[in-house]
């Protein structure tokens, strides 16, 4: 049966007797590791009638596991609390590894995939911002045309809605470009409110061309 021992108390007596031959004592996983230089066999002789899970590895051997990329090394050391460290060995490699800089660790690839995420936030924030510019080109042209031809003062929702009756139904504006607005603007409008996912930067282009058709016809209408 383990005895109750607190691991300050343990970590006292295994120092006391071979400080100059400990590196570094990791605590993960209700076990006690102790990295040594040399005298293995005597601390873990020692260690052991402490009745308490007591790891001793050699420095030289630990290392080299590290150098080699062992994962469950690196996971040891990432999930350990640092209990004693003099010397810092273990420390930075632990700072290393929470920072995600240590190749094939999961704190390596959960910041890539942080990184990708934000890679992509940014690229939809842009796409964003065009979608937007598309929608105001569209919505300003149809309001100066209403207001220059109709007298009509009208808000966003209610461009489409006097294109078709002073426009379209009279056959003044063909129904396709009443086809390109509407679009424009219920694409714009579902993203913006997440009701959709951001469309692709090709669907983005075509958005586009159709919104420059849809201007080049409101222009042309403005100027008769």
């Amino acid at each position: 049966m383990i005895k109750k021992y607190n691991i300050e108390e343990i970590t006292l007596k295994l120092l006391k007797k071979f400080k100059k031959q400990i590196n570094s004592i990791l605590f993960y996983k209700n076990e006690i590791t102790l990295i040594v230089s040399d005298k293995k066999s005597e601390i873990k002789k020692f260690a052991s009638k402490l009745n308490y899970p007591i790891n001793v590895e050699l420095a030289e051997k630990y290392f080299k596991e590290i150098i080699k990329g062992d994962k469950k090394a690196y996971s040891k050391i990432s999930d350990s609390a640092i209990i004693y460290d003099p010397t810092h060995l273990i420390d930075p490699i632990k700072e290393m590894i929470l920072e995600g800089e240590i190749i094939g660790t999961k704190e390596f690839f959960m910041r890539k995939f942080t990184a990708i995420d934000e890679h992509f936030r940014k690229i939809n924030l842009v796409k964003l911002k065009v979608l937007d510019n598309i929608y105001t080109s569209v919505i300003e042209v149809s309001q100066a045309l209403l207001i220059e031809k109709q007298n009509i003062f009208c808000t966003q929702r209610e461009a489409i809605k006097n294109l078709k009756k002073y426009f379209v139904s009279n056959r003044k504006l063909e129904k396709k470009y009443l086809e390109i607005i509407t679009e424009i603007i219920t694409t714009f409008k579902d993203i913006e409110h997440k009701k959709t996912e951001m469309i692709s930067g090709k669907e983005i282009d075509k958005l586009q061309k159709k919104a420059g058709l849809f201007r080049d016809r409101i222009l042309e209408l403005l100027e008769k």
